[in-house]
């Protein structure tokens, strides 16, 4: 059973929209290695923007996403990311898990480290987060995940 479901996955995925041509509309795409890759990408490129203190940088990866329109974060929150950026530095990071449901319902949780600990330190010193990609028009965008 196995076998015959990673064989709809590959054939989803190495399809080139005949369906779309016959009249079909697509209502959930498939997403491919391709797609986790690019998540992986762009969660990576943000969080080395963080660990550099590239601030800027890193605010500018990330958008909001509303009914398939994507904008950029306005000054206050970019001020208040900055404030978060400086309050907890990353020293390192994980991607610790990704969950793509569809184009919208998608996550990408990763730890930072924010401080380097002593052998004798029991402080916690790792803090959770996670961003929600999303594809708009076969471009992957990172958004913050609003709970």
């Amino acid at each position: 059973m196995s076998v015959f479901l990673l064989c709809v996955l590959l054939v989803a995925c190495n399809s080139n929209k005949k369906a779309g041509q016959q009249g079909v509309e697509e209502i959930a795409p498939a997403f491919c290695k391709e797609d986790t890759s690019e998540i992986v990408r762009l969660t990576t490129e943000y969080l080395e923007h963080l660990k550099n203190k590239e601030f800027d940088l890193a605010e500018q990866m990330l958008y909001h996403i509303q009914n398939d329109t994507v904008s950029a974060l306005t000054d206050d929150e970019r001020k208040g990311l900055k404030q978060q950026y400086e309050m907890f530095p990353v020293f390192s990071y994980e991607i610790t898990g990704y969950y793509i449901k569809d184009a919208h319902n998608t996550e990408v949780a990763y730890s930072i480290e924010f401080f380097k600990k002593q052998e004798d330190d029991e402080r916690p010193n790792t803090l959770n987060f996670r961003l929600n990609p999303q594809k708009i028009d076969d471009v992957w965008y990172l958004s913050v995940l609003n709970r």
